[in-house]
Order: structure tokens, then sequence, then C-alpha cells
């Protein structure tokens, strides 16, 4: 059990971020930013498609988080966005997402110490990854 619900956390927290990435990358105009956004997305989504996989192992379907939180994240990206799209608004929003990210997946790891290897890993992978994306956001600031 303790597997699938930190695969599942693991599974919603890339999930999200590669949606948002996604959005970023379609408003963004700079075109090295853009490229540093495809990178994290192509990262996200290896990471989301790994955890899919593992929770169908265990026999477990992957589900998104709700509608309601979804529309709130949302709807919060477009408002900074309309307030200011420049290179450094926008890598100070995916820095905080990411450490938001890497407290949420710490806490999971945490509440899901028995789960097994492949679960931690991947759980540790986009911890990493967060981590990595913060080190390039700053160059943008």
């Amino acid at each position: 059990m303790d597997s699938r619900e930190l695969l599942l956390d693991v599974y919603q927290n890339s999930e999200i971020a590669r949606e948002i990435i996604g959005r970023m990358i379609k408003r963004c105009e700079f075109p090295a930013m853009r490229k540093c956004l495809a990178d994290q997305f192509a990262e996200y989504h290896m990471i989301c498609e790994d955890a899919k996989a593992g929770l169908y192992e265990r026999g477990a379907i992957p589900k998104t988080i709700s509608k309601s939180r979804r529309h709130i994240m949302f709807s919060a990206m477009r408002l900074n966005l309309k307030i200011d799209r420049t290179p450094s608004h926008m890598a100070e929003m995916l820095m905080q997402g990411s450490i938001l990210g890497i407290i949420d997946i710490s806490k999971a790891l945490t509440m899901n110490a028995n789960a097994d290897e492949y679960s931690k890993e991947l759980a540790q992978k986009l911890i990493k990854t967060e981590e990595n994306n913060i080190l390039k956001m700053r160059d943008f600031l």
C-alpha cells in the first residue's frame, strides 16, 4: 500500500508540473527560457510515465488531482502571467512551484517509509529534478 500511495503522489506532482510547464511554454516569449522549459517538460513527462507504469504494475490506477484544485492552480498561473510575463517573474513562479513539490514529495517519502525501492527511487528522482530546475531557473532571475 505504501508503494502505491508514494507512486500516486509522484504521479500527481509530476503530472501537474508537466501541465504547468506546458502552459508556460505557450506563454513564454524568450527562446532560451522556452528551451529550458521544454527540457523540464521532458523530465517531468518521463517521471510521470514511470510512476504511471509503477502504479499499473502494483494494481493501482493513476488518478489526477481534483478538478477544483487544478482550476485554482491554473487560474492563479494565468493571473500571475497577466500581471508579469518577464523571464524573472516566470522563473520565480516555477521556483516556488518546485519548492512546494520538494516539500510534498519529501512528506510523502516520510509517510510511506515502507514503500519499495522503486517507488522511493522515483520519488528521490523527482526531488532531484525539482532541485535542478530551481538551479536552472536562477539564471533567469
